[in-house]
């Protein structure tokens, strides 16, 4: 999840079937960000600020840093 603190955010949630896209404008505005979703930020506003809740800690090697190798290991699941 993603809690906005301060700035703005607009974020593309892509389920690699599905594509759409969540705004958040005001302090406290979130979003659920499913697991296994790639995700691409953008902001007008270089003071945003947001909140990352997990249920686990950060692991660098649990993510794909490259959309079509994501696209690649999503239709081989």
């Amino acid at each position: 999840m993603m809690v906005l603190l301060k700035g703005s955010l607009e974020i593309e949630l892509n389920s690699g079937e599905e594509v759409s896209t969540k705004s958040l404008l005001s302090p406290g505005d979130c979003v659920l960000i499913p697991s296994a979703t790639w995700r691409r930020f953008s902001t007008q506003d270089p003071n945003t600020v947001v909140l990352v809740l997990a249920d686990r800690v950060y692991e660098p090697e649990d993510y794909i840093r490259d959309f079509n190798e994501y696209l690649e290991w999503f239709h081989a699941k």
